[in-house]
């Protein structure tokens, strides 16, 4: 039996979970980061859109779609599948979205203390995680 459930539909996972690191820096010296963890649909769910979304669309903010102005707020992410390589990005926002975003990004997430994320190894390939497009 699996020893996590899906910190956003709650279902038990199978085998192993995927990771979604949601951080950002709310000032020079702080960095607030939550852990995700998510069976295959989910992260899927939440991924998909994100990293598919067309090369016109990547001036505009992924909450509500707008034109990006000088107040834009960062979030990073860290993607751990199975059977991947360790996936980074960044995500601007506006300033006004960025609390929403981070907000559906880290549902169900458990809070990180603030210090650095440690690098990880790839896995073995799997079907399960392959729609995952990293």
């Amino acid at each position: 039996m699996a020893s996590h459930a899906c910190s956003r539909c709650g279902e038990r996972i199978r085998g192993k979970a995927g990771s979604l690191y949601v951080s950002w820096y709310p000032d020079r010296d702080h960095r607030v980061s939550y852990l995700v963890k998510l069976d295959a649909g989910c992260c899927a769910d939440v991924l998909v859109p994100l990293l598919t979304r067309p090369t016109e669309d990547l001036s505009l903010c992924p909450q509500c779609g707008g034109n990006l102005d000088a107040d834009t707020s960062k979030t990073f992410i860290t993607v751990y599948v199975p059977h991947k390589e360790q996936y980074d990005d960044d995500f601007e926002t506006c300033e006004g979205c960025a609390g929403f975003f981070r907000d559906r990004l880290k549902a169900g997430g458990e809070l990180q203390p603030d210090r650095g994320v440690e690098v990880r190894g790839p896995s073995p390939s799997s079907h399960a995680w392959a729609a995952i497009p990293i």
